[in-house]
């Protein structure tokens, strides 16, 4: 439902006296200090394995300190192996040359990607032309196909019975046959799947997305006559599942990787926010989407996949980005999807307008300059997307982001 503006609703030692005391009593108390002091620091020993064994992400070495260490020869773990095979061995850089470097600090293994289109994954016979014009010369390995996209559309037959009675479910090709003919092509496949971009899901299921706080109703966007819709929720144990689920079938199906995407809210007025779950007027709401996140990962790597969190520039600069926390992510590596089209429209956070003229490659490189500080912490791919731009300028764009010392890609 639509809430009407009912105006912005606001929310709202003492130091001790020590005095002298007698010898005996001074050699007490020195005793006791000393048994004080030996019992915290056993207790405080104790309890610092279990704490940093709670903040180590899966994979660490309990060994060290750190997860990894960087040398000459790439990341390694405690034991000295190698940490995932995602990664590349970096060169260490001088001080002086990091001072002035605009490559990240961590960088993936080279991730080469070319992204399809629903169009493209309409039909298998579809799905076989456009891998077809892959150019072999650029080396291309992975091949993403869309798995859901934003707005809630599934592209595949899921066997997910709400996905079914939602009407999402719009492709009969099941995905081991996508699988199948990804690989026959010579590629690896990867899945795209929008997460909180979705309208179609909660419309059935209104426990899936957001209700008042009293539970009674539920949230849309704008009014029923102005096309008004509902969003999936993070809150929600039945949207959490329904992404498993989907995850988990790119997982049975095959994939080697799967990239989640839109872990993002919806805009909400204040007068939406003082009528529903208190959280979503909170800071650290991001919690939330990073716990989703982590979950998927999880359901992912059970299954001997990587998933990748996919963020947008434009969701970044327009103050949206909030899932990309690097101390509570479990996965280490991100996606940048520079799209295009939305930075050439113009992105406002609602203090800075930023405008975006020129080329694509000239695009991708000022959106790579204002951004580049919040990957520092991550392993990350370029994704070079937008509609109606030819295969030669998303590839003129890559080399921009080669040339920061992004090796990763993804165009389309």
């Amino acid at each position: 439902m639509k809430f009407r503006n009912k105006g912005r609703k606001i929310y709202k030692t003492k130091e001790k006296n020590y005095y002298g005391k007698s010898p005996a009593d001074r050699i007490l108390s020195t005793c006791l200090t000393l048994l004080l002091v030996g019992g915290i620091g056993v207790v405080g020993y104790s309890a610092a394995g279990p704490i940093l064994n709670f903040t180590r992400k899966q994979g660490d070495d309990p060994q060290n300190d750190l997860p990894f260490t960087i040398d000459s020869s790439g990341f390694k773990g405690g034991d000295g192996t190698s940490s995932e095979d995602i990664f590349q061995p970096e060169e260490p850089a001088s001080e002086d040359a990091a001072e002035t470097s605009e490559a990240p600090d961590v960088k993936a293994e080279e991730y080469s990607a070319v992204a399809l289109t629903v169009n493209d994954v309409m039909t298998v016979e579809s799905l076989k032309n456009a891998l077809a014009a892959i150019p072999a010369e650029e080396h291309i390995r992975y091949v993403e196909i869309p798995l859901k996209i934003a707005g809630g559309e599934v592209c595949f037959n899921s066997t997910n019975e709400e996905a079914w009675r939602s009407g999402a479910v719009k492709s009969m090709i099941m995905l081991p046959e996508y699988a199948e003919t990804i690989k026959e092509a010579g590629f690896r496949p990867a899945g795209l799947l929008s997460t909180y971009s979705d309208n179609i899901m909660p419309a059935s299921y209104p426990l899936a997305g957001y209700m008042t706080a009293d539970g009674k109703d539920q949230w849309i966007d704008d009014s029923y006559e102005a096309g008004g819709k509902p969003w999936l929720s993070p809150y929600s144990e039945l949207s959490v599942n329904y992404l498993s689920y989907l995850c988990g079938e790119a997982v049975e199906a095959g994939f080697d990787y799967v990239v989640c995407s839109d872990f993002t809210f919806p805009v909400f007025r204040e007068t939406d926010l003082s009528l529903l779950d208190e959280r979503l007027s909170r800071k650290d709401r991001f919690t939330a989407m990073t716990s989703v996140a982590n979950s998927l990962y999880t359901k992912c790597l059970e299954g001997g996949v990587k998933m990748f969190v996919e963020v947008s520039a434009s969701d970044l600069l327009s103050g949206k980005g909030e899932v990309l926390q690097p101390m509570m992510l479990s996965t280490g590596t991100v996606v940048l999807n520079i799209d295009i089209d939305h930075l050439a429209a113009g992105i406002s956070d609602g203090k800075t307008i930023y405008e975006f003229t020129g080329t694509p490659a000239e695009i991708t490189e000022k959106a790579l300059g204002f951004l580049a500080d919040r990957f520092k912490d991550f392993n990350t791919v370029i994704r070079i997307s937008g509609t109606g731009i030819s295969t030669e300028e998303l590839l003129k764009a890559r080399d921009i982001a080669r040339d920061k010392g992004y090796n990763s890609y993804v165009i389309g």
